[in-house]
């Protein structure tokens, strides 16, 4: 097995010991399981033209080159005491990969994946800064000795990179360890464009102490890094202190005085645009109230989402920062209650007192967000409102309006009428996520809003007042999921949507009209009750048709609990009637046991209002190929169960899959599945399957039983199945 690439012959002599390979142009070293080195010997190498190394898959290459050979090393291992062997071996992977032997003058790229090196450049780079400093792209994966990517000193030779990519490296804990600088220095990243760091499980921080400045950065990726709390911590043991503060006392009465924001008055970003923040466990704040002032100024796109214990996104005085903010997406944020954190309460308050408080303020403060285009609010069970204070929100640009799985929120939309104090008092005992006027949507194109259990109403007008609200642009509305709606407008407001052509009311079964005032919708022909094409109706009038609907009772939306045992010629579980589509979004267990005839359990339309489901059980059937048959459908965005928690296959002899269809399926809070007696089931599903909570797939009603993880359900299902195959053969 090859152990370098080049090695030195001592019958040769090398002029001035070095060795020039004048037109190389690439290096690439994939699964080299042997590889220690790319050179060994005492020469130097010059490589002019070079700019691009690949290397991946080398568990044995600690060094680029190395003047310890192989066969040297062998020896001194077999030498001395134990001890000895130990202290040697670590010395060797204690040496950085590249040293003062090699030159690249023209070097770009370098991609190291999958490699065993404590350290990469030397802590003193001056002798070697020819290696780096033409570097524009750094990319590292699965690294898993590193502990720290540069020094303070060393990071000042990478003059051109432009790009920086930091992956699964599971012992880093810090990006640069700042060696002798003082707080006030500044580490300088002169031409960064894009930085990702994901998939680092002792991240603490970027660095300590000095300030980072990333003058023409314009992404940011910040992903899976558990530990990660803020970029610049002011010192290590204060932060300590705070964790253990904010652990002891309530979260919210202590979020200010202990939690680090992620980003404070030491970082810079004064061209960052794109900001994707996702699986940070530890995340509290995102920003400090005071930061840069030029910073963040031209943020286009943020994107936060599975990060449990943030309360808000921004601090109030950031408003005048986000001018430039396009798209704003959040998702999957259980503790989230605001998007913007309220500006000078005592958490002790209660809401009456904050309500009473702000009622005598005369003017009431406007939210502009005058360049948004698509705001998505996803999975978020304790949002409240976008900012619990009496305000008012105008979003002139934007297009798209997508809500999912806010179960707090109650009204979407609360007009506020400077001329009433009606409205001030009602958020005592209501919660908007929206203050508005009539104006603050004017360009909206699509208004999506599904699976939130207390939504009673999408805009709450004065009953008082007469007044016409006009959506211009609006062209698609889809209702689905929201058992307790009662109308998309309780009072008396008149709605005029000129462009709607696209309505879907879908599993609203407390919905009896559209508004209590009229509506006008020129381009409407149809309101469609499922996602289905050809299962829709239509009596003239948006109001008439919703209240036919209502009349007609579509769908069945009281059933809890389901159990359906030995109903051994049962074929399906569903209705010939369109109109009459099974509607189960109260359900909130599912058990079938032994129903012989069932080839599947479910169609993907009526698994869509399983919204409230969250235990489900299925065994002991002869003739089960998949739960979910994906017969007659066709889902873009897949389907999304926000409450299951536990799920048990068992006795299915013929299974094969969840679902064999190309289906997307995403399980938000599922923790418990079991697995037994599937002895054909080869895989979950055709399609993504993402389950944040689960870690273990059981194989037994045990619960001390170990299971079986590979990192996702798919791969531990087909792992078991690969398992199960290869014991059969055996005992063949």
């Amino acid at each position: 097995m090859m152990e370098e690439i080049i090695t030195q012959e001592e019958a040769i002599e090398v002029p001035e010991n070095q060795m020039i390979i004048p037109h190389l142009l690439t290096i690439s070293l994939e699964s080299c399981p042997k590889l220690t080195s790319f050179i060994v010997g005492s020469y130097k190498l010059e490589c002019p033209s070079l700019y691009n190394i690949k290397i991946a898959n080398c568990p044995n290459m600690v060094t680029f080159s190395s003047t310890f050979s192989r066969v040297l090393e062998k020896e001194t291992i077999g030498r001395g005491s134990g001890e000895m062997h130990e202290k040697e071996v670590l010395d060797i992977r204690a040496e950085p990969f590249f040293s003062d032997q090699v030159q690249f003058s023209s070097f770009v790229q370098l991609k190291l994946s999958s490699l065993n090196m404590q350290q990469i450049f030397p802590k003193q780079l001056s002798t070697v800064s020819s290696v780096v400093q033409t570097v524009r792209l750094l990319a590292l994966e699965g690294c898993t000795n590193l502990k720290y990517l540069f020094t303070s000193s060393t990071i000042k030779s990478f003059v051109a990179l432009k790009f920086l990519i930091i992956r699964d490296c599971a012992m880093m804990k810090e990006v640069i360890v700042t060696e002798g600088l003082v707080e006030k220095e500044s580490i300088l990243f002169p031409e960064l464009k894009e930085l990702t760091l994901e998939g680092l499980p002792k991240l603490k921080r970027f660095c300590s102490g000095c300030y980072l400045v990333f003058p023409f950065l314009t992404v940011l990726v910040i992903k899976k890094c558990p530990l990660l709390e803020t970029l610049v911590s002011n010192s290590i043991t204060s932060n300590q202190k705070a964790n253990e503060r904010v652990e002891e006392k309530n979260l919210k009465n202590y979020i200010h005085t202990y939690a680090p924001p992620l980003f404070n008055t030491k970082v810079v970003f004064p061209n960052l645009k794109e900001l994707f923040i996702s699986q940070m466990r530890s995340l509290i704040r995102i920003w400090d109230e005071q930061l840069d002032e030029d910073s963040f100024h031209k943020l286009y796109l943020l994107s936060v989402e599975y990060c449990e214990k943030l309360l808000n996104i921004f601090p109030v005085n950031m408003v005048g920062r986000l001018q430039n903010l396009g798209k704003l997406q959040i998702s999957d944020c259980a503790s989230l209650e605001e998007i913007f954190e309220p500006q000078g309460l005592d958490a002790d308050e209660s809401e009456a007192q904050i309500t009473a408080q702000l009622a005598l303020v005369e003017t009431t403060p406007n939210f502009v967000f005058s360049k948004v285009t698509s705001l998505d609010l996803c999975r978020l069970p304790n949002l409240k409102s976008f900012y619990t204070q009496i305000h008012t929100t105008e979003w002139p640009s934007l297009k798209k309006l997508h809500m999912s799985g806010c179960d707090k929120v109650q009204i979407l939309a609360l007009e506020i009428l400077r001329t009433s104090g009606k409205n001030q008092l009602e958020i005592q005992i209501e919660h908007p996520l929206f203050r508005v006027s009539k104006a603050t949507f004017p360009n909206l194109e699509e208004l999506i809003v599904e699976q939130n259990d207390d939504l009673k109403e999408i805009w709450h007008g004065d009953d008082d007042v007469k007044n016409d609200i006009i959506f211009t642009k609006l062209k698609s509305l889809q209702l689905k999921c929201l058992p307790r709606l009662a109308s998309f407008c309780l009072g008396n407001c008149n709605f005029e949507f000129s462009s709607l052509e696209d309505v879907i009311v879908m599993r609203c079964p407390n919905m009896m009209t559209f508004s209590g005032g009229e509506v006008s919708t020129p381009n409407l022909q149809k309101v469609k009750f499922t996602e289905d094409e050809g299962v829709e109706c239509w009596e003239g009038g948006l109001n008439p048709t919703i209240q036919q609907l209502f009349v007609e009772k579509v769908g069945y939306a009281v059933v809890e609990h389901l159990t359906l045992l030995q109903f051994l010629e049962l074929m399906g579980i569903r209705s010939k009637k369109p109109q009459e589509i099974l509607n189960f979004i109260w359900l909130c267990s599912l058990e079938i046991c032994n129903c012989g005839n069932l080839r599947y359990l479910l169609t993907l339309s009526m698994a869509l209002s399983l919204v409230s489901l969250k235990k489900m059980k299925v065994q002991n059937y002869e003739l089960l190929e998949q739960v979910i048959s994906e017969e007659g459908a066709n889902l873009k965005d897949g389907i999304v169960f926000t409450k299951l928690k536990s799920l048990e296959l068992k006795g299915l002899p013929r299974l094969e899959g969840f679902c064999l269809g190309n289906c997307n399926f995403e399980f938000t809070s599922l923790e418990d599945v079991i697995v037994m007696a599937c002895p054909y089931m080869m895989t979950f599903s055709g399609g993504e399957v993402s389950t944040p909570k689960l870690h273990k797939v059981k194989l037994t009603r045990d619960d001390e039983d170990e299971g079986c993880w590979e990192g996702g359900l798919n791969p531990t299902i087909q792992l078991l199945f690969k398992k199960k195959s290869v014991g059969d053969s055996n005992e063949d």
